[in-house]
């Protein structure tokens, strides 16, 4: 992590991220000074959860900021769009994966970095939160108590007021202060979603081949992202392979065992996922 704000203390809710995708794609104005009184009355939350909001989304890639006329505006992006378009509510489980894919990608400058840190650093399977809190201590020793505890009360907000935690098995609070981290059930994350999170690591990154040993245990990647045993990893891409070579192939010459990806557009993956969905 590079920097907390005082707002990262805050996570984000869902019924938040569906206003403001149908909010911002009719009112580039809406995370403008101007009209923080107004959004804030709009949303129901205060103005620190209206810049977590605002943070969440930069970071899950669902909106782009841009200047104009000398103040910045809020657009959706490309993914932003997809999702208003085919799942504007988030009653699909695989857009709540999508945006876990982004949020866990790498580092970002927005200050909602503890996804990232807790899906591909943080390695315990059962803890407490003192075990969090330490974690977050030895990696970031020169943030200071308060910009600690921002971030910890952040994940804790984001996986429990999010199908994030119990549902998807990533942080179950089996009693106050003690959790476990499982594995995602399979039926919450598509092939498609999975291969679209390998696609767009690697049209960022440039690389399109990659070891199947990188996509298990790689930061930013599947394995990681989502929390997947080696297993569950092979388990995927031999679905993906077998019913989609289009996308993605495996290569086990030489015993290598690397995957070769086909498909160099992410939009694309997730447009044939929600038109097979509905």
């Amino acid at each position: 992590m590079s920097r907390l704000y005082a707002a990262s203390s805050f996570g984000f809710e869902i019924s938040w991220f569906i206003k403001a995708i149908d909010l911002v794609d009719k009112n580039k104005f809406l995370f403008t000074k101007k009209l923080k009184e107004e959004t804030q009355y709009i949303l129901g939350i205060g103005s620190e959860k209206v810049r977590a909001l605002e943070m969440w989304l930069l970071s899950a890639e669902l909106t782009v900021k841009c200047k104009e006329d000398k103040q910045f505006v809020t657009y959706l992006s490309p993914l932003g769009e997809i999702i208003k378009k085919y799942d504007p509510n988030f009653y699909d489980y695989n857009t709540l994966a999508i945006v876990l894919c982004h949020l866990s990608k790498g580092p970002k400058k927005q200050g909602t970095e503890i996804v990232y840190w807790y899906m591909n650093k943080f390695n315990h399977r059962e803890f407490i939160r003192d075990d969090l809190k330490q974690a977050l201590k030895s990696d970031y020793s020169h943030f200071k108590d308060a910009s600690i505890e921002n971030g910890l009360q952040a994940l804790l907000q984001v996986f429990r007021l999010t199908p994030l935690g119990n549902d998807f098995r990533l942080l179950i609070e089996e009693k106050k202060g003690y959790f476990r981290k499982e594995e995602p059930p399979e039926r919450y994350i598509h092939p498609l979603i999975f291969a679209y999170a390998i696609i767009d690591w690697a049209k960022e990154h440039n690389e399109w081949v990659l070891p199947i040993e990188y996509i298990k245990k790689g930061e930013c990647l599947p394995g990681k992202s989502f929390n997947f045993s080696g297993k569950q990893v092979d388990k995927y891409l031999n679905t993906i392979h077998e019913n989609y070579p289009q996308i993605i192939n495996i290569s086990r010459d030489a015993g290598l065992n690397k995957v070769i990806i086909q498909a160099k557009e992410p939009s694309e993956i997730l447009k044939k996922y929600y038109q097979q969905a509905r």
